[in-house]
């Protein structure tokens, strides 16, 4: 069975919310009977099947070639007939695309084998609570650190360190993106006001909203 139903591409809402039923469907057929079905999740294969528009959802992930997608399936079909009572559903997924929304980190289950797993964890990292996506326009987050699990706290003196900030700025940014995606480079960093004394903890927590906005002017993404 095939359920790829986790990407969110544009233009493929009904095929995304058949697949994502059709493998819902899955496996309530192995509660309610008690027969064993295992669903995968597919990314694009390279230049197979009936995919319309190959080259949009090629920016969305990489593709898996027939080769590696055939590998995968045999191991797939292995494993189950080496436990025919397990009803499951299993993932596979390449590397991030120059589409990828915020959800695609914060809601897909990245298998610890994925390609671009650390990117991913790198992004869930400073991704925050997410409040507001505008695609090319806005995005705006919410991080919170705690003296008890970020560490880095303590080491910086009981504040957020201000290249830590930084960090999370440039990231709030890199979601905003010019239409097209084109490849971007930092140009530079200006008129930069920090209050050092809001970088510090109030109570055992520090909680900071990062709102990124962009515009394109003369050429060039701001």
């Amino acid at each position: 069975m095939r359920g790829v139903h986790v990407g969110g591409i544009v233009g493929h809402t009904a095929y995304a919310a058949g697949s994502g039923a059709l493998s819902r469907l899955g496996l309530w057929t192995a509660r309610r009977s008690g027969v064993p079905v295992h669903t995968i999740n597919w990314p694009t294969w390279e230049r197979t099947g009936n995919i319309v528009h190959y080259v949009g959802a090629a920016r969305y992930g990489s593709t898996m070639s027939p080769e590696d997608g055939i590998a995968n399936w045999l191991a797939e079909m292995a494993a189950l007939s080496g436990n025919p009572d397990h009803s499951g559903e299993a993932g596979y997924f390449g590397r991030l695309g120059v589409m990828a929304r915020p959800h695609h980190l914060s809601g897909t289950p990245w298998p610890a084998g994925s390609p671009d797993r650390k990117r991913v964890d790198t992004g869930r990292w400073f991704l925050g609570a997410v409040s507001r996506f505008v695609e090319h326009e806005q995005f705006r987050t919410r991080r919170r650190w705690t003296l008890t699990e970020d560490s880095h706290l303590c080491e910086s003196g009981g504040a957020l360190s201000v290249p830590m900030l930084l960090e999370h700025v440039l990231a709030a940014g890199d979601w905003v993106r010019p239409e097209g995606h084109p490849r971007q480079h930092l140009a530079s960093v200006s008129d930069v006001d920090i209050r050092l004394a809001g970088l510090r903890p109030g109570g055992r927590s520090l909680a900071l909203e990062f709102d990124a906005v962009g515009t394109v002017r003369s050429g060039r993404c701001e």
